[in-house]
């Protein structure tokens, strides 16, 4: 799963153990030292996460992929 996203093996399984139903936080917290790919990793699990078509992937289609691509384009 997330194949792109290079390193963070152990945590991509955490959260792809968090995508099953009766699995799923009301909350996580990324954290760790700045230009690791937090960020990336993070906004990839909400988008699989939130995507209104599930599969292992998200769609990119959907409300919630394309509002998340919107939000990745804009500077925080």
């Amino acid at each position: 799963m997330w194949d792109d996203i290079l390193g963070h093996e152990q945590n991509k399984e955490f959260l792809a153990r968090l995508l099953q139903p009766g699995n799923r936080p009301h909350a996580l917290l990324f954290y760790g030292p700045e230009g690791i790919g937090k960020k990336q990793l993070a906004l990839r699990f909400a988008k699989t996460f939130l995507c209104q078509k599930p599969d292992e992937h998200p769609c990119g289609r959907c409300e919630s992929c394309r509002l998340i691509n919107l939000a990745q384009l804009c500077p925080s």
